[in-house]
């Protein structure tokens, strides 16, 4: 762990401590690459709820648009659908369009999960890959509930003040994430 010798990341010297088997080695080094890409799923579930809001993508359920109150509901066992106030057609075509949309919800994990990797492969730092990550949850955890609040309940001078704030870190970050990536390119080359 100390000494010229070491890496900056301790990580990669996993594999050249001595005393330890090949085995354990290669089972702690996959371990750590594999502990980032757990994280990506949770990382990414607000964004993934709110493209699936724009999409409409979310679990439904059939609520009558009336019910009958002078006439009792027929006995459970002579009925042909769950509800006895919703058609079996009605039923059988909600149920496959929750079929399509989750195959969509899917669709949508993944893809923005295979985005979060690509990224990891193209950029190479890992500080500009946590830099650039910073930079986004910014406009999650900061800038939309302010914007949210900004428009349910009026502007006022300190939202506007920390929304522009958090807009202008997020910007200083993505660019701070893109410089870092050109210098550690320079540097190899």
């Amino acid at each position: 762990m100390y000494g010229t010798n070491v890496s900056d990341q301790i990580s990669v010297d996993l594999a050249h401590t001595p005393g330890l088997s090949s085995t354990i080695n290669h089972v702690a080094l996959l371990m750590v690459a594999l502990n980032p890409l757990t994280k990506i799923p949770l990382a990414l579930r607000p964004l993934s709820d709110i493209i699936m809001n724009w999409f409409n993508l979310h679990p439904t359920v059939i609520i009558p648009t009336t019910t009958s109150t002078t006439n009792p509901p027929p006995s459970v066992e002579s009925a042909t659908s769950t509800s006895p106030y919703i058609s079996l057609n009605m039923e059988r075509q909600h149920d496959r369009h929750e079929r399509l949309k989750m195959v969509f919800r899917a669709c949508v994990r993944m893809t923005l999960a295979l985005l979060v990797i690509l990224g990891g492969l193209i950029m190479h730092s890992f500080q500009a890959v946590l830099t650039l990550l910073g930079s986004g949850a910014l406009i999650i955890i900061v800038i939309l509930p302010l914007y949210v609040n900004g428009r349910m309940f009026g502007w006022k001078w300190w939202t506007r003040f920390i929304c522009g704030l958090g807009i202008f870190f997020t910007i200083y970050g993505a660019v701070a994430s893109l410089w870092l990536q050109s210098q550690d390119e320079e540097k190899e080359e």
